[in-house]
């Protein structure tokens, strides 16, 4: 028996909301399908093909997808949108302290700047977020140089050095005594002794970036410059982890880490396992949620097949359809927009088998009885039978004259005296 799991999603950018759709209406775009271990027969690849058709009946650019897994990791792949708001925003407060700075408004430059680290600092487990962060520390250097905050300087220049070496200061920049500063500070930091410091992630599939260059996957032993570096580690379905790491001279410390999986996956799990449960009742919730996280999300489909025939039903995040069949590669009936019931699908797959469905199965499905009338129910003349005996009684009752009472008093001659 071949067994798949199918979702629609649509094509539009993953920050549209969802359009809201009726229970039976395919939402648009594409069907992602988790294919069963027989779904290379001719009559699940029939199945198939007819449920291709039916979606893109409704919707022209649906096409099917056989990993979820895979086309969840793609899905997720890439920057976080929220992540690329907080970089947009420090190259703004960047700009800003520039300004300000020229403007010999120190204290304002160092306040907006104070802002940026904080922001890019939130920000590193994002690719690139690296160059972010050394800029915002080489500006805080040079306005603090500026301001006449020597330690605050050659701190935040000496991190500018290790987390970018290649970005030099140049002498339009700074004013020359800053700029002779800054070239001071990055030849020590290319000459300085190195460190070691071992880096295990306690997560399948984790790759290890410092300063955006992979090192390698977990675990990994990582030599380089002492000073501060951004520590950046990815696995597929998890969150990504960014940090900064000051690494010591000579052997450090071991870094243990263990990264957060990433919602979207866990609602997926929570989606299969209703599927394989065949619990209906909550699949739909379970869709809705994981709809939230993945906007491109639209239906889920089952298929089972076996033999010459075929049947799936379909799952959007409100409700859950009836099955449609396929015999011989004839789809039987036309495309359900009912509400599931209750031990249609148990019928489904005794159809499959090409046996009949069990009378307990057909309850909530069987046909109303029509009613018979009252005059031919055992129970209402039983009633009507008890009443009248039951009157009967109490009029017998009712005619029956009442006891006559007489007292009778008899003398003792012997007591009179």
């Amino acid at each position: 028996m071949a067994c798949v799991l199918g979702w629609s999603f649509s094509s539009q950018s993953a920050q549209a909301e969802p359009e809201p759709e009726a229970a039976g209406q395919a939402p648009a775009g594409v069907a992602l399908v988790l294919a069963g271990a027989d779904t290379d027969t001719a009559v699940a690849q029939s199945a198939l093909s007819q449920l291709q058709a039916s979606l893109a009946e409704q919707h022209a650019s649906a096409r099917l997808v056989t990993d979820p897994r895979a086309w969840l990791i793609a899905e997720r792949d890439g920057v976080d949108p929220t992540a690329l708001r907080a970089l947009a925003q420090v190259d703004a407060l960047l700009a800003q302290a520039r300004s300000r700075a020229a403007e010999l408004d120190e204290r304002s430059a160092l306040l907006r700047l104070s802002e940026a680290q904080n922001l890019a600092q939130s920000a590193l487990a994002v690719p690139g977020a690296v160059a972010f962060y050394a800029e915002v520390e080489l500006q805080l250097g040079i306005t603090a140089a500026q301001a006449g905050l020597g330690g605050l300087a050659e701190a935040s220049l000496r991190r500018a050095a290790r987390l970018d070496p290649r970005r030099r200061l140049l002498a339009g920049e700074a004013s020359p005594d800053v700029v002779a500063l800054a070239s001071r500070i990055w030849d020590e930091a290319s000459s300085s002794l190195g460190g070691e410091v071992e880096i295990r992630v306690d997560t399948p599939g984790a790759e290890v970036f410092v300063d955006d260059t992979r090192v390698g996957p977990s675990p990994v032993l990582l030599r380089t410059s002492a000073g501060a570096h951004v520590l950046r580690v990815s696995a597929p379905g998890y969150l990504g982890y960014g940090t900064v790491l000051e690494v010591e001279q000579g052997r450090g410390a071991e870094v243990l880490l263990t990264l957060v999986p990433d919602p979207a996956f866990v609602q997926l799990q929570a989606v299969l396992a209703a599927a394989d449960n065949a619990n209906f009742a909550v699949l739909p919730a379970a869709l809705a949620q994981l709809r939230r996280s993945v906007p491109a999300l639209g239906s889920l489909v089952i298929l089972h097949a076996r033999a010459e025939r075929a049947f799936w039903l379909r799952c959007t995040p409100r409700a859950c359809l009836r099955p449609e069949r396929s015999e011989g590669g004839q789809l039987r009936g036309q495309a359900s927009s009912l509400s599931l019931r209750v031990g249609e699908f148990a019928d489904a797959q005794a159809w499959l088998r090409g046996q009949a469905g069990s009378p307990a199965l057909h309850l909530a499905a069987s046909p109303a009885v029509t009613p018979s009338p009252l005059w031919r129910r055992w129970y209402v003349w039983s009633a009507l039978a008890l009443v009248a005996v039951g009157a009967g009684t109490l009029i017998a009752v009712a005619a029956t004259p009442a006891p006559e009472h007489k007292l009778r008093v008899t003398i003792d001659p012997t007591a009179v005296r």
